[in-house]
C-alpha cells in the first residue's frame, strides 16, 4: 500500500535506511515524473497536537522554500511522498498525540 514503518533502538541505522530509501526513490521520480517525489521531513518540529500531520508537512514544505499553495497542490495530487523521521525527537509527552495524528493521516 506504499506505507512503510522503519524500527529500531537508537543508532540501530534506521535514519541510514531511511536517507538510502529516498535516494532510491529521488532516482525513480527522476526516471519517471509519474513518480512522488520524496521529502524528508523530521517530526522533531511537530510541536501541536492541534495540527494535523498534512497540515505540518505542507508548511514544513513552505520551509523548504515550496509556497503552501503548492505544497497543498502537490499533497492533493499526490505529487509528493513525505519520509518521516524522527520520532523518537518529538518530546515525549507528545509523542502519543504524534503517533495518533500520523495514524489519522494515514488512514484518511
Amino acid at each position: 500500500a506504499g506505507k512503510l514503518l522503519i524500527l529500531g533502538k537508537p543508532g540501530a541505522g534506521k535514519t541510514t535506511t531511511l536517507l538510502e530509501l529516498a535516494r532510491a526513490l529521488v532516482k525513480r521520480a527522476i526516471d519517471n515524473p509519474n513518480e512522488p517525489m520524496p521529502f524528508l521531513l523530521n517530526l522533531s518540529s511537530w510541536k501541536d497536537p492541534k495540527q494535523s500531520i498534512k497540515d505540518w508537512a505542507i508548511a514544513e514544505l513552505t520551509t523548504k522554500g515550496i509556497g503552501s499553495k503548492l505544497g497543498t497542490k502537490w499533497f492533493e495530487d499526490q505529487k509528493v511522498l513525505p519520509l518521516l523521521d524522527g520520532l523518537d525527537e518529538v518530546r515525549s509527552d507528545l509523542q502519543p498525540a504524534c503517533v495518533k495524528a500520523i495514524n489519522q493521516w494515514m488512514s484518511s
